[in-house]
């Protein structure tokens, strides 16, 4: 998980963005970026596989919601900061980590896979409360985000599978 804390910023209440140091160093060195997308794909495998564990046994005492609570955190400062990212200006236009995931298609693969990891969360660890408010935490990041990022969640068939699941649990009390 220090890949985590090497590719983001956490600063509490600021917009999620690309660490200016990556940026940089992305642009000076374009090879770097073929270096950073296979980190934060192992770190999204790492997450799936888990998931997938959950939905085969979610009473496995071998998985922790401690361990999806770095996922969470993770994919709440990446995805806002990396998926169609802010305006760095006229000189960072040319820069792979600026464009990674900044098509249509690679945007709505990250957005849906963050909805859908929520969702399983959200299905399979209802009591977790630190899993729950991170899951949250991270679709609101997202939501925040506006324009483009809103239509991929919109788009995405999970957040119509989360949203059918909220209408049928809505009443029911633990």
């Amino acid at each position: 998980m220090y890949v985590a804390q090497l590719l983001t910023d956490d600063n509490e209440g600021e917009s999620p963005a690309i660490p200016d140091a990556v940026v940089m160093a992305c642009q000076e060195d374009e090879s770097l970026t073929s270096s950073i997308v296979p980190a934060v794909q192992a770190l999204v495998q790492l997450a799936d596989t888990q998931v997938h564990k959950i939905a085969e046994n979610p009473s496995n005492v071998r998985l922790s919601p401690l361990f999806a609570k770095p996922f969470l955190w993770f994919l709440n400062r990446l995805a806002p900061a990396y998926v169609y990212p802010v305006d760095y200006g006229a000189s960072t236009t040319t820069n792979p980590i600026i464009k990674e995931w900044s098509t249509p298609e690679k945007a709505q693969q990250v957005i849906s896979f963050c909805i859908s990891l929520c969702m399983y969360y959200q299905c399979y660890w209802p009591h977790e409360r630190q899993v729950q408010e991170s899951a949250g935490v991270l679709l609101l990041s997202l939501a925040k985000r506006g324009g483009e990022i809103r239509s991929a969640m919109v788009s995405s068939p999970a957040i119509h599978q989360m949203v059918r699941f909220h209408c049928l649990t809505a009443g029911i009390r633990h």
